[in-house]
């Protein structure tokens, strides 16, 4: 039979159960909004930049313009990599959130089955 205090602890566990689902929410919530941004800029990059990057370099000619597209070019590839960091923290987050979750309601089973099995 469970006492006042087993209770009250069971209690506390259901509370940290519903904190550790939530945390868990927030952070593929955040995982997703990341993995958002580097797709939209990358969509950006591949249509808008570089479609006014060749019209330059169609209008432009002479020893400026060529500097000036591979100063372009240089900072295309640049945010890609930026890009391409963004998804794979994104990545990292949901596989921490999962690993973090997975082990906490592993620890909050083993204190409900302390508490019941005394």
């Amino acid at each position: 039979m469970l006492d006042l205090n087993d209770s009250i602890e069971l209690n506390n566990l259901g509370i940290r159960e519903n904190q550790v689902r939530l945390d868990y929410s927030q952070a593929m919530n955040t995982a997703i909004n990341i993995e958002n941004i580097a797709k939209n800029i990358r969509a950006q990059m591949k249509g808008e930049f570089d479609g006014v990057i060749n019209g330059i370099h169609l209008a432009w000619e002479g020893e400026n313009a060529d500097r000036f597209c591979n100063k372009c070019n240089t900072t295309s590839s640049t945010v890609d990599k930026t890009v391409s960091d963004l998804l794979i923290v994104a990545d990292k987050i949901q596989i921490m959130a999962k690993n973090t979750l997975d082990a906490e309601l592993k620890a909050i089973d083993v204190a409900r089955d302390r508490i019941y099995n005394k």
